[in-house]
C-alpha cells in the first residue's frame, strides 16, 4: 500500500529527458479544491507512490526541524536559517558541521547543498534565528539567558551562563535606618 503524499512533500515533474541533477521548479501545495490524482497541469499522477525527480518542497512554516523532526525551542533547538533559506535547529547544524570536511568555515544545506559561510570565531550560533518558528513561550527573550557556544573541536554546544549582574549602588547604614 503506497504512503499518502502530504501537500508540502509533492514533487514537480521534470521535463522529458532531464535527469535527477536537473533544476526543476517546486510545485506549490495542492489547493483543497483540486482533484485527487491529478497534477496542477491536469495530468494523472502516478499512484505507485514512487518519488518524482524534483526536490522535496518543505512546509511553508515548519514548526519543527526537518532533520530531527523535533519542535524548535529557545536554546539548542533554536531555528537557524541558512543562506539558501532552509531552516534547521542549531543542534542538527552542529552535527552536520562536524560531519563536514574542512575547518568549519562553511556548512552545506542538507536539502539543496548550497554552502553557507560561517562567521569566523562565532560559527553556527551567529546564523540568523527565525523567531517566528518558536513556540509563543520561547519567543520572548528570557531575562539574563546565557549565550550558546559551539566547540567544534569537541563537537559540543554549550550554554554559557550570563555574566553576573552589575553591582548596584550600596546604601550606607544611615540611609537604611528609619528616621524617628
Amino acid at each position: 500500500m503506497p504512503c499518502p503524499r502530504l501537500p508540502w512533500l509533492r514533487r514537480s515533474r521534470a521535463p522529458q529527458g532531464s535527469g535527477p541533477s536537473s533544476q526543476s521548479s517546486l510545485s506549490a501545495p495542492r489547493s483543497p479544491g483540486g482533484e485527487e490524482g491529478q497534477d496542477d497541469d491536469g495530468e494523472e499522477e502516478e499512484g505507485d507512490g514512487s518519488p518524482g525527480l524534483g526536490p522535496i518542497l518543505t512546509p511553508a512554516s515548519p514548526v519543527e526541524c526537518l532533520i530531527c523532526v523535533s519542535p524548535f525551542d529557545g536554546v539548542f533547538k533554536l531555528p537557524k536559517r541558512l543562506d539558501c533559506g532552509h531552516v534547521f535547529c542549531l543542534e542538527c547544524l552542529a552535527r552536520l558541521s562536524l560531519a563536514t570536511a574542512g575547518g568549519g568555515d562553511a556548512v552545506a544545506c542538507p536539502v539543496c547543498r548550497a554552502p553557507t559561510r560561517l562567521a569566523p570565531r562565532r560559527g553556527l550560533p551567529a546564523l540568523p534565528t527565525q523567531p517566528g518558528l518558536l513556540p509563543r513561550d520561547a519567543r520572548a527573550p528570557l531575562p539574563r539567558q546565557g549565550s550558546v557556544r559551539f566547540d567544534r573541536r569537541r563537537g559540543l554546544l554549550y550554554l554559557r551562563p550570563p555574566p553576573p549582574p552589575p553591582p548596584g549602588p550600596r546604601k550606607s547604614r544611615a540611609a537604611r535606618q528609619l528616621p524617628s
